[in-house]
């Protein structure tokens, strides 16, 4: 299977490179992410999104968008560096 530019950045995010986004990227992340089901039958560990979590007021776009789909930021290992 060939691997494009796409995969390639991909691999860039999990190796523990910081990621940078403009702000309009991030908040249409957030925009999508408020569109998404938050149907507890349509989410699980076995799913695409895991069940909605708290989002705090005044969270950055970014980690409004993760915690609606389900995935704390701060369980991730870069975020405790």
């Amino acid at each position: 299977m060939r691997r494009g530019p796409a995969d390639r950045r991909a691999d860039r995010a999990t190796l523990g490179i910081r990621l940078a986004l403009s702000g309009s990227v991030l908040e249409a992340a957030a925009a999508a992410a408020r569109r998404v089901p938050a149907d507890p039958a349509a989410r699980g560990p076995d799913l695409a999104f895991g069940p909605t979590l708290d989002v705090p007021s005044g969270s950055d776009p970014l980690s409004e968008a993760l915690r609606l789909l389900g995935r704390d930021p701060d369980a991730w290992p870069s975020a405790r560096r």
